[in-house]
C-alpha cells in the first residue's frame, strides 16, 4: 500500500482507494 511506503495518516482516509498516478505525484509534490 502506497499509504504505508509513504508514510501517509490521512483522516479523510481518500487515499487509501486507488487513483490516478499522477494525481497521487501531484499530491504527493504538494505535500513534499
Amino acid at each position: 500500500m502506497a499509504e504505508e511506503e509513504f508514510g501517509f495518516d490521512h483522516p479523510m482516509g481518500g487515499l487509501t482507494i486507488p487513483c490516478r498516478e499522477e494525481t497521487f505525484i501531484s499530491v504527493t509534490s504538494n505535500l513534499s
